[in-house]
């Protein structure tokens, strides 16, 4: 191996080493490669919606518990506002709600967020009360207007 190939390689290690401890990054690799106790054969017996929340953990249950709430609702909503996530944050520092492509994914359940353009359309709502978060449906302007001005106002940025 000569000079240049042997320097590539430990800047590569090195490079390689910074990435992994980036706390993102160190908690995906201890949680999903580094992790030696999960055995392979836990998933025999399981149900396909057991291994989904198994896998996909806190926001697919999350996800899928207002979509079975939403169907049930008489006229079944279509579209859900998610709070901004300057708003949950500050409630609920550990808690990352996904963006809409992956809440559908999830679930099927369509989302949206202040900042997209069907804003106006939302049928529904998620927000904080006493550490959990509530679903409220939509019926009006005036209630997404209460909605928004709800986010802004507790949002941690406008404190």
């Amino acid at each position: 191996m000569d000079t240049r190939s042997l320097i590539i390689t430990i800047l590569t290690v090195i490079a390689i080493t910074i990435y992994f401890n980036i706390p993102v990054h160190k908690t995906w690799l201890n949680k999903r490669i580094l992790n030696f106790t999960t055995n392979v054969y836990d998933h025999i017996g399981m149900s396909l919606e057991q291994r989904r929340e198994y896998r996909w953990g806190a926001p697919y249950v999350f996800f899928r518990n207002i979509k079975q709430h939403m169907d049930t609702l008489d006229p079944p909503r279509k579209l859900v506002l998610l709070p901004p996530e300057l708003y949950y944050k500050q409630y609920m520092p550990n808690i990352t709600l996904s963006e809409p492509v992956i809440c559908y994914y999830y679930s099927g359940l369509r989302t949206t967020t202040v900042d997209c353009d069907d804003v106006r359309e939302a049928d529904g709502c998620v927000y904080v009360h006493d550490s959990q978060f509530m679903y409220e449906t939509i019926d009006s302007a005036s209630d997404m207007d209460k909605i928004l001005d709800h986010y802004k106002a507790n949002s941690k940025e406008n404190k």
